[in-house]
């Protein structure tokens, strides 16, 4: 794997939340060709610090957000985690992650997501099942969720309607991991704290 840096989104925003939403935007920006392919962003993601400020700000739902570093020149090249507000009453919880394409197929995001896996189902009890969505064209995130042993939903009801993703109808599919799950191969996630991985 890549040698890189692990930072709490929450941390790094609000520590200096104009440069975040700089590199944010500046990353998005290498990355738009890929990002339009899996993403319904705004154009103007690509071209407003304001945006991606906000962006991030709307993501700082506690410490289960983070962005990733090259380790060798600190440049900004992805986010992953949760998306939503989490507390002790949250019991389903989507994950997501957007990973610079000169870094995708190295591991990181499955690596990571299943720390961020671990982290969730031990420090917040309400949680019954976790989620990836992603459309139906987008074969590496697919195999994403499968790598981590999430299950298709093929009666989900996001998979009933098709979904604009920047001027083409897709499905979406939604991949569940429960708790149950969790537990019966709770090994294979070889869980370690992510502060031993920064």
């Amino acid at each position: 794997m890549e040698s890189i840096v692990i930072k709490c989104m929450e941390d790094y925003v609000n520590e200096n939340s104009l440069k975040a939403a700089k590199e944010y935007m500046e990353f998005l920006q290498r990355n738009q060709e890929r990002v339009q392919q899996t993403i319904s962003y705004p154009i103007e993601a690509f071209s407003s610090i304001e945006w991606c400020e906000e962006k991030l700000k709307s993501r700082l739902k506690g410490p289960f957000n983070f962005m990733i570093f090259n380790k060798e020149d600190n440049d900004f090249i992805g986010i992953c985690g949760a998306l939503g507000k989490i507390d002790n009453k949250t019991e389903i919880v989507e994950l997501g992650y957007l990973i610079g394409e000169k870094y995708e197929g190295k591991g990181i995001v499955t690596t990571l997501l299943k720390q961020v896996i671990c982290k969730l189902f031990n420090e917040v009890e309400s949680i019954k099942k976790l989620e990836i969505c992603t459309f139906e064209n987008n074969e590496k995130s697919k195999n994403v969720a499968k790598r981590l042993r999430f299950k298709l939903n093929e009666n989900h009801e996001k998979m009933e309607k098709l979904w604009d993703l920047n001027g083409l109808l897709l499905h979406l599919f939604v991949y569940e991991l429960t708790r149950e799950e969790f537990l019966l191969q709770k090994d294979s996630f070889n869980f370690c704290d992510l502060k031993q991985v920064i």
